[in-house]
């Protein structure tokens, strides 16, 4: 026969005068005792011990945060400051020679060919102007008075130059790379022109006034560059040949001044 365990602890106390006593514990109520109260205890000094922790952490941790976030927006306004100061400095330059140019006496400039595509591939290349001033531009690149050639301390470069070609266009891969020792960014526009035996193209497409017979620099696409900048240039495919391409890529600041004259043709 199987006894079931009892729940009661028990004390026999034995005395020789006396009859022996029986003493019962409920083992429910000693283990509680001795485990259960002493392990709710410590369990609530710790939790007590790490709110206390935390609350007197949490001035200095909220004061760190502050401190942090102050000194991002102090450093954000000194980087728009900065920015502020080129604008305003790029606008002062171009209202200058917006002046000029308005009270300098037009001079007549023969008119390049316009960019469509001539029916004989076997005819020579059009003939690229000469520019009338000291910036090595074609007459069929336009940009202002005044404006300066900056292209020998230039921070720009070109990288990574292919020419990629389906079946109805023809690509100029490249990117830009922004080379100034204080990552300042460099910013403004830039045109891309494609010449060959059938005509000349340009990208951005339509910038080319055929009235004027030239493509102003402020038409071209627009870039700010940190660090790089992909460029994709796509023309439509006029010639199989792409050996007799050559690419001209062209970069101005806000301001109309030179920065890249830089020319490609795939080997």
């Amino acid at each position: 026969m199987i006894e079931q365990s009892s729940k009661d602890l028990t004390f026999i106390v034995f005395d020789n005068q006396k009859s022996a006593k029986f003493i019962k514990f409920n083992k429910k109520k000693i283990y509680t005792f001795f485990v259960t109260i002493p392990f709710v205890f410590f369990l609530t000094v710790f939790i007590l011990i790490n709110v206390i922790h935390f609350l007197n952490k949490k001035p200095f941790m909220l004061a760190k945060q502050q401190n942090s976030e102050v000194l991002t927006l102090q450093t954000r306004n000194k980087e728009m400051a900065l920015e502020m100061k080129k604008i305003l400095k790029e606008n002062e330059d171009l209202l200058q020679k917006i002046t000029v140019a308005a009270t300098t006496t037009k001079v007549e400039q023969p008119v390049a060919t316009a960019p469509l595509p001539m029916p004989d591939l076997s005819a020579p290349p059009i003939p690229v102007p000469q520019p009338a001033s000291t910036l090595p531009l074609p007459l069929y690149v336009k940009t202002l008075p005044n404006s300066k050639n900056l292209t020998a301390n230039s921070f720009l470069k070109t990288k990574d130059m292919d020419v990629k070609v389906d079946a109805k266009s023809i690509s100029l891969v490249f990117s830009f790379i922004n080379t100034h020792p204080q990552n300042e960014k460099i910013s403004g526009y830039f045109i891309v022109s494609m010449q060959s035996k059938s005509g000349i193209l340009f990208y951005p497409q339509n910038i080319f006034n055929k009235e004027s017979g030239s493509a102003q620099f402020s038409q071209g696409e627009s870039f700010m560059i940190s660090r790089l900048r992909p460029v994709d240039a796509n023309f439509t495919k006029i010639t199989d040949n792409v050996k007799d391409i050559t690419f001209k890529i062209y970069v101005f600041n806000r301001t109309g001044d030179l920065l890249m004259s830089e020319s490609f043709q795939k080997p």
